[in-house]
C-alpha cells in the first residue's frame, strides 16, 4: 500500500497562492470578484506561497437548530458536547464524532484543491488529477461543501448529528491591514504576528481535539485565542438583556461586531452571536476561521492506491493465465508442452500427496 511507502510529496518550491487580501480564501481566475466578502478580485487580489509544512483550510460551519430549525452559526472547533442557537439561543446537544468527518473532509479540501491538478503533496509516480474531486476550486470556485444530518438511537438515547460544512485552501489573513499572517505552530498553538502592524495573537486548540483528527495541527478563529474572554450574557425569558466584560464584569455596549473590547479594563471579549446586533429577519451566516493540517490527506491516500480486483477480476486473470500457457503450448509443443503439463499436474499431485497423508494420519491415530 502506498500509505505505507515513504516518499517526498512536497515540491520544493510550491507555486504562489492568488487569494483575497480581505478574508485570505483563494481567489479562483475564473471570478471577478469575492464570494465571501465581495470585494472585487481586481482591487484584492493578493498573493502567498504556501509552506509544504502545513496545510491552512478555510472553513465555514454551521448546525441546524432542533428548536427553530434555522442552520445556526458555529464559528469554533467546539469539543464540549453543548451548542447554543445563534438565532433563537436555544442551547442543545451537539454530536462532537461529527468532526471526524468534517475534518477528514477539509483536509481533503486542503490537500487536493490547489495549487497543482494532483494537489499539494502529490506523489512523484502517481497521477490521480483525473480523479481529483476538488479541480474547480481555485479556477471557478471557492468552497466544497459537505453536509451531515443524521439521527441514532444509543444506549437508548436519541443522538441528532447535523453538521455543514464548507472548506477551501488560503491563508489567515490581517483584518487591519489585510497582509499575510506569519504563523509559527508549535504543538497545539499557533503564534500569529503581522509584520505590517505588528499585531500577536496565541490561539490554542482545545484539549483533546486531535481526537477526531490525527493530522490537526492548529486552529486560528477568534474563539480560539488565548488572550481573549468570552462576554458573559444576562438573560431572561425574552432573550439576551446585557452583555458584561468576561474579565472585570463592565457593562459592554450592544455591538455588531464579534470582538469588543472592554472601555473599562481593556481585555477583548467575544461576543455571542445571539447578542450581536443585526437587522430584522437578517439571518446569520457563519464566519471563517483556519484549521491546519500536516501530512498527506485520508482521501489522497484512497486515490492514490490501487483498487482491490474484485472476484471476477481474479477468475479473469487466471483464466487469461491459462490460457495464454495453452497457447503458447499450441504454438511451440516441443518448448511448452513439458512445462505445461508440468504446470497442470504439479496441483493435482499436491492435492494426492495430502489425501494420501491424511489417510494415513487418520490409519494411525487410535
Amino acid at each position: 500500500m502506498l500509505a505505507a511507502v515513504s516518499v517526498n510529496r512536497a515540491p520544493t518550491r510550491l507555486p504562489a497562492m492568488p487569494l483575497c487580501s480581505r478574508c485570505g480564501v483563494i481567489a479562483p481566475a475564473q471570478l471577478g470578484a469575492c464570494p465571501v466578502c465581495g470585494d472585487p478580485f481586481t482591487s484584492s487580489r493578493g498573493h502567498v506561497r504556501p509552506t509544504p509544512a502545513f496545510t491552512w483550510v478555510a472553513v465555514r460551519c454551521s448546525f441546524q437548530c432542533r428548536s427553530c430549525q434555522f442552520l445556526s452559526p458555529l464559528d469554533e472547533l467546539d469539543i464540549d458536547g453543548s451548542v447554543e442557537c445563534a438565532h433563537c439561543g436555544q442551547s442543545q446537544r451537539f454530536d462532537v464524532n461529527a468532526w471526524h468527518e468534517a475534518l477528514a473532509f477539509a483536509h481533503a479540501v486542503g490537500d487536493l484543491a490547489y495549487p497543482l491538478p494532483e494537489g499539494r503533496l502529490s506523489h512523484p509516480q502517481v497521477w490521480i488529477g483525473d480523479d481529483n474531486p476538488f479541480l474547480a476550486i481555485g479556477s471557478t470556485s471557492v468552497f466544497a461543501e459537505h453536509r451531515q444530518t443524521s439521527v441514532q438511537v444509543t444506549d437508548g438515547m436519541t443522538i441528532h448529528r447535523s453538521l455543514f460544512i464548507e472548506a477551501t485552501p488560503g491563508h489567515p489573513i490581517c483584518k487591519p491591514c489585510r497582509a499575510p499572517l506569519e504563523l509559527t505552530i508549535d504543538r497545539t498553538s499557533v503564534q500569529a504576528s503581522c509584520s505590517g502592524c505588528g499585531s500577536q495573537a496565541t490561539y490554542r486548540l482545545p484539549n483533546g481535539a486531535t481526537r477526531y483528527c490525527g493530522a490537526l495541527a492548529g486552529v486560528v478563529g477568534e474563539a480560539q485565542r488565548s488572550d481573549q474572554r468570552r462576554a458573559r450574557m444576562e438573560t431572561h425569558a425574552g432573550g439576551p438583556v446585557a452583555l458584561k466584560c468576561g474579565e472585570c464584569g463592565g457593562a459592554l455596549p450592544t455591538t455588531r461586531e464579534r470582538v469588543l473590547q472592554c472601555a473599562y479594563c481593556g481585555t477583548a471579549s467575544l461576543i455571542p452571536a445571539q447578542a450581536r446586533t443585526r437587522d430584522v429577519g437578517q439571518v446569520l451566516t457563519p464566519d471563517i476561521w483556519w484549521v491546519a493540517f500536516v501530512g498527506a490527506s485520508a482521501q489522497r491516500q484512497a486515490l492514490e492506491e490501487p483498487p482491490m480486483p474484485t472476484p471476477e477480476e481474479k477468475l479473469a486473470a487466471m483464466t487469461k493465465a491459462k490460457l495464454t500457457d495453452l497457447e503458447l503450448a499450441a504454438e511451440r509443443p516441443g518448448r511448452y508442452a513439458p512445462q505445461l503439463l508440468l504446470n497442470l499436474a504439479l496441483p493435482g499431485a499436491a492435492l494426492i500427496v495430502a489425501i494420501i497423508v491424511y489417510a494415513i494420519g487418520s490409519a494411525l491415530l487410535p
